[in-house]
């Protein structure tokens, strides 16, 4: 018998989503699957898949318990099979992801949605900046388009341009931006970091591509199904952050803020910038290496 065979097996006579989550943590665990593409634990990864397929977004006890149709089993197990089989992360087997409270579309040409960013912008960024006066936001490697749609929804007098250099993420973005009906208020542009960008911004926001050589080579399988140019930071994981705090005055007001992520790259980001006057920010729910920098803090 298959593996795929011998999973399947294992979800025959199972009746409704309770069910099936407790018997899908069990075999996440035995597989040793790798979490942290929007949840961090197997039974959360299990609820997410069944969740989603059932289309219900909160499973109480009248839902877990409820009798699950045909094709729903069916769905729940074919994707619960190739979710352990391939190791591909649920979001894209789903194409669904979350983000500062807000669902996207996302596919294999953009990173799924998961930077703590969405904290700072669900707070607004208060205390370092007043809410009403963010008036234009630049989101530098938009990818899915969540950090520029979360910005838009959240700083409500602001219009916001949302810049990545692959096409197909730009597809993506639009796709959630429509969604969104954000049409008016933020536009998408193909761009290499800032070279098709002009005017200045109260705040740019960027998480781009920060994974060092060394990490890259020891990611697990998940990671294999990104795109690897929005992962590959170079060396030391700072080849972009480099070149956007080296341009970024020129694109922000005189009392803007570049807010940018470097994640597990910090230490490095610590030891290269550590003459340049910045704040690291705390995150409440999870997540590392995000700073803020005042425009004129920046080099000129």
């Amino acid at each position: 018998m298959s593996t795929e065979s011998s999973l399947k097996s294992v979800f025959e006579g199972l009746l409704t989503p309770r069910q099936f989550i407790e018997v899908a943590t069990v075999q996440f665990e035995v597989a040793g699957l790798f979490y942290g593409h929007g949840t961090e634990r197997a039974v959360d990864e299990a609820a997410f898949i069944v969740a989603a397929v059932i289309g219900d977004d909160v499973l109480d006890d009248k839902v877990v318990d409820r009798a699950v149709s045909n094709q729903e089993r069916e769905n729940i197990v074919a994707i619960l099979v190739q979710r352990i089989i391939a190791r591909k992360p649920a979001a894209y087997l789903l194409n669904e992801a979350w983000f500062a409270g807000l669902k996207f579309f996302v596919n294999e040409d953009v990173l799924i949605p998961r930077s703590p960013i969405a904290e700072l912008i669900e707070r607004q960024l208060v205390p370092w900046v007043e809410p009403a006066q963010v008036h234009s936001i630049l989101d530098l490697g938009t990818g899915s388009g969540c950090i520029a749609i979360a910005a838009a929804i959240y700083f409500q007098s602001s219009r916001v341009l949302a810049t990545d250099v692959s096409e197909s993420a730009l597809k993506v973005a639009r796709r959630n931006i429509g969604t969104h009906q954000l049409g008016a208020r933020v536009e998408t542009r193909n761009s290499d970091l800032f070279e098709n960008i002009s005017g200045r911004y109260d705040i740019i926001f960027t998480n781009p591509p920060y994974v060092d050589a060394p990490a890259l080579a020891k990611m697990p399988k998940e990671y294999e199904h990104e795109p690897i140019l929005a992962l590959t930071g170079g060396e030391d994981g700072l080849l972009y952050a480099r070149k956007i705090i080296q341009r970024a005055k020129a694109f922000l007001s005189s009392t803007g803020l570049l807010v940018l992520e470097v994640g597990a790259s910090r230490v490095n980001f610590l030891e290269a910038f550590k003459s340049l006057s910045f704040v690291e920010l705390d995150l409440v729910y999870g997540g590392e290496g995000v700073f803020l920098i005042e425009a004129r803090y920046l080099p000129n």
